[in-house]
């Protein structure tokens, strides 16, 4: 979807409620056989707790469905996070996770679960991480307040791991904390966006605010997921992204059923 396409569902929704879509996520988002596996990253260099973004994304889509796990690479899974989302919460080690990315795997699509995302929790103030993770992104959701400071943050990233990205990578924004000014917020995210399509050629993708409690169900009614599930350019599964939720797999496979052949 262009930005220009964006852009018009936006004002249609503003001249009448005929062009609100539904909510919720009931797989209307799929075609019968179409495949939806992510690898998704939570970048908020505003907060302390990055993860707690992570584990409310999670659970709404496990919620609505999409089965999702957590996999932190190379550092300890934040306190709470497990008591926060019911699903999948996972550590691997660094050298664990270097090892996985380069075996060679001939791993066909159909022989995963279709739908499933895997968020990967890992060290963004590092380098050498940012080297091996983020290509192996699909989403990059970038949540931060509504203030000049955290734009000018999320900016940085973006600019700086942009030869890193994959070629149908799709970025998205979410306003956190108290909402007031939804006015202001809607301009400041035009800007960004602007901004963001002039100076690197990235359509941005809008998600909403949400709320910056710690406990479950602090979405706002503004918080639209059916973004999350906007068509690809093309497909994108290379072998170490499916070593990944390979690894999950085999994890879980005796006490969960993240991967479900039914689902």
């Amino acid at each position: 979807m262009s930005s220009d396409e964006r852009r018009l569902k936006r004002g249609l929704k503003d001249v009448s409620n005929l062009f609100v879509e539904e909510s919720g996520l009931d797989g209307k988002f799929f075609d019968a056989n179409e495949s939806f596996l992510k690898c998704v990253g939570v970048y908020r260099p505003m907060s302390p707790s990055p993860g707690l973004i992570s584990t409310k994304i999670a659970s709404l889509l496990t919620r609505c469905g999409i089965s999702s796990a957590i996999l932190s690479i190379g550092r300890k899974l934040e306190a709470g996070v497990k008591g926060m989302f019911e699903g999948p919460c996972l550590e691997i080690p660094w050298n664990d996770f270097e090892q996985l990315k380069r075996k060679a795997l001939s791993m066909k699509i159909e022989s995963c679960v279709r739908r499933q995302v895997l968020f990967l929790d890992f060290e963004e103030h590092s380098a050498e991480h940012l080297r091996s993770v983020v290509p192996l992104l699909d989403r990059w959701i970038f949540s931060v307040p509504p203030t000049v400071d955290a734009i000018i943050e999320a900016y940085r990233m973006i600019k700086g791991t942009r030869r890193l990205v994959q070629s149908s990578m799709q970025y998205y924004l979410v306003f956190e904390g108290d909402i007031r000014g939804r006015e202001a917020d809607e301009v400041l995210f035009e800007k960004f966006s602007a901004v963001l399509s002039e100076k690197m050629g990235i359509n941005l993708v809008w998600l909403g605010h949400i709320a910056a409690g710690s406990g479950r169900g602090h979405f706002d009614e503004a918080f639209d997921l059916s973004h999350f599930f906007l068509r690809d350019a093309g497909a994108y599964e290379l072998p170490d992204k499916l070593a990944l939720f390979d690894h999950v797999k085999a994890e879980t496979s005796k006490t969960m059923s993240f991967f479900d052949e039914n689902v």
